[in-house]
């Protein structure tokens, strides 16, 4: 449990996984415990009741916004407050593509294996994306590909999670499973581990389809460290969708 009033604990999430756990408002006690629920509860109401979750330039803010955004995290921070982790250009192609979808009646559902739903978290990084973006699978796992996207065990076994196939059918099911008119789906081997002689960390696998059209795949070895293959992935993602859309409407 934690301490008196003066000590909350917040958590520092990163894209490579869980980071530490941080003190809010009582540095010199170092790094907190594993809290349990009960505390959480109890740090919550304390911050709810008696300190701001975001203080401008506080050295609260600094401390745990600051190394999120130094190790690749999900937001971006100055004295102004948190901003996206998405980029202005990567946000921009994520406003057309809702646009060109609104113009063809055409909603996107996304199947992400290796980039944990950050295509979904960029194209609803845009106000009044839902009547464009219908849906978002995060089937990291290869039981989660079979169950949600009817991905079958034995193409898996067969050619591995990892592979053109795989991501092809992980498009197809989320078409089928939904009423979206175009599915991105995504697999590839982030890293740091993982990777072998045939498939290194940074192969990626992107398969774009469309009902009653041919499916599109593109397959890349992104260097980089773990966030930088992530966040590449949402790019090239986004390219593709955008690409498909504008042929509809040609």
């Amino acid at each position: 449990m934690m301490g008196g009033a003066s000590s909350a604990w917040v958590v520092e999430v990163k894209y490579s996984g869980l980071g530490r756990w941080c003190g809010w408002g009582d540095s010199a006690r170092g790094p907190a415990p594993v809290p349990t629920a009960a505390s959480l509860r109890a740090a919550a109401r304390l911050v709810g009741r008696s300190q701001p979750f975001w203080e401008p330039g506080s050295n609260v803010g600094r401390r745990y916004f600051g190394d999120l955004c130094s190790n690749g995290g999900l937001c971006r921070c100055s004295n102004n407050g948190i901003t996206s982790v998405f980029s202005e250009s990567l946000k921009e192609k994520s406003t057309i593509l809702l646009e060109l979808c609104r113009a063809s009646f055409k909603q996107i559902v996304t199947a992400e294996s290796c980039t944990g739903g950050l295509v979904s978290a960029c194209l609803t990084e845009i106000p009044g994306a839902s009547d464009v973006f219908q849906r978002g699978f995060v089937t990291y796992s290869n039981n989660a590909k079979i169950k949600e996207l009817s991905v079958s065990k034995n193409l898996i076994d067969t050619v591995g999670a990892v592979s053109e196939e795989v991501a092809c059918a992980m498009a197809h099911g989320a078409l089928a499973c939904t009423p979206a008119d175009l599915s991105l789906a995504i697999t590839g081997v982030a890293g740091p581990g993982g990777g072998t002689k045939a498939k290194p960390v940074g192969l990626v696998h992107f398969a774009v389809a469309v009902r009653n059209t041919k499916t599109c795949h593109q397959k890349l070895i992104i260097p980089g460290d773990r966030s930088m293959v992530r966040m590449v992935s949402v790019g090239v993602g986004i390219d593709m969708l955008l690409g498909s859309a504008r042929r509809l409407l040609m």
